[in-house]
């Protein structure tokens, strides 16, 4: 990896941890500086509860209808990083680490990761895509980078 990626991971993992260990402050903040994106989740929460609602209903999916469901909801735009996590876990589980990779990098490529509420969600993200960036150093293959 490229000095300035580890230096931009770095400042990601220092932003999401100040936002978790100074949460209220982080708030205050972000609802300033991140207006726009605020009123994003306002309009797109709906989404939210439709990632609820589909597991609360479906407990025995099938993987691909699982992978379907999530991917829609991505190319709607959710904001919930819940969906990014779910569906990088079970691209991770099925070995397409590329696909799990990819989903990682558009959850950081988008804006709500930001957001101070999504700070937990969002660091073990940025976990998976780290080990999923050292396993193909491993392997010698490059992906995508997040920057």
């Amino acid at each position: 990896m490229k000095k300035i990626e580890i230096e931009v991971l770095e400042k990601m993992r220092e932003y999401l941890i100040n936002c978790k260990n100074n949460y209220s402050e982080s708030v205050s903040l972000a609802q300033i500086q991140f207006s726009d994106t605020y009123n994003k989740i306002n309009d797109l929460y709906y989404l939210a509860d439709e990632f609820i609602f589909f597991y609360n209903t479906n407990q025995n999916l099938k993987n691909e209808t699982e992978i379907d469901f999530l991917e829609s909801l991505i190319n709607k735009g959710t904001c919930y990083p819940g969906v990014f996590e779910k569906l990088a876990k079970i691209y991770s589980k099925n070995k397409k680490f590329t696909e799990a990779h990819a989903v990682c990098v558009k959850w950081f490529n988008g804006e709500f990761w930001k957001i101070p509420n999504m700070a937990t969600t969002s660091l073990r993200l940025l976990d998976r895509f780290e080990s999923l960036e050292k396993k193909y150093l491993k392997l010698n293959r490059a992906l995508k980078p997040l920057i």
